[in-house]
């Protein structure tokens, strides 16, 4: 039974979606960019403002099996910010990858992004596919609120827009909600917080209601380096758990 609920799983949800959301802050915050503080989710907003390195690894459902891996890196040059990354999905008869250049520029708290990706899998020894695709967004920050317009994956079948708004619950604690459309899937909101207990510690959670799942997150920080550990349950499937390790500068 397990295995296939997981077939229906795989069916219905696409499998570059495993690259995008496997940042540990992607799952814990159910892809609710507005709230990251970490350079991974390049991976999915043009408009981020971050600069840093960061090392992810990724196991939807806790499938055996099925591993993602990423890496993202991003510089700043005045207020011109560039990033580049790539994620890795393996699976015995499948994988995929997920190269991806960044550039967005931010002015009087208004952001402009782009990022272009290169598509890349194969199924066990078939030939390889390859497609390219590219994300826009646009953001804007005003003291205590902001919000978020993107398009992902535009020219895809995976296509999917949002736009998000969040804003300050308290000194350390933030708060967002997000409506979310995808071409070939079912619409969502979601909703998450981001809070700062210390210098060292911080929580992330979420929840969206289509499918109906929770994510949940910390992360330690020492310095320049953040260690975050994540997990996101299905209403099906065991929880989907996420690590990443990361140095900000």
């Amino acid at each position: 039974m397990k295995r296939a609920l997981l077939f229906i799983a795989l069916s219905s949800v696409p499998l570059l979606a495993f690259c995008l959301l496997c940042s540990a802050s992607a799952t814990a915050l159910s892809g609710l960019s507005i709230l990251s503080d970490s350079v991974a989710d390049y991976a999915i907003s043009p408009v981020l403002h971050l600069d840093g390195l960061s090392f992810s690894y990724h196991r939807p459902f806790n499938v055996p099996g099925i591993n993602v891996f990423s890496v993202h890196n991003a510089i700043s040059r005045g207020d011109l910010h560039i990033a580049v990354g790539s994620s890795y999905l393996h699976q015995q008869d499948y994988s995929s990858h997920d190269p991806y250049l960044n550039l967005n520029y931010v002015y009087e708290g208004i952001s402009l992004g782009a990022t272009g990706r290169l598509l890349y899998d194969t199924i066990q020894d078939a030939d390889a596919d390859y497609s390219f695709c590219y994300d826009l967004g646009l953001g804007y920050e005003y003291q205590d609120f902001a919000a978020e317009l993107k398009m992902l994956r535009i020219t895809d079948d995976d296509e999917e827009a949002s736009l998000c708004l969040m804003g300050y619950l308290g000194p350390d604690l933030r708060a967002a909600l997000g409506y979310y459309h995808s071409k070939n899937y079912q619409d969502n909101f979601r909703v998450g917080v981001n809070t700062e207990l210390n210098q060292f510690l911080s929580l992330y959670g979420s929840w969206q209601n289509e499918d109906s799942r929770f994510g949940l997150g910390f992360k330690v920080s020492v310095e320049s380096w953040g260690l975050i550990y994540a997990i996101r349950t299905h209403p099906k499937l065991d929880a989907s758990h996420a690590i990443s390790l990361e140095l900000a500068w």
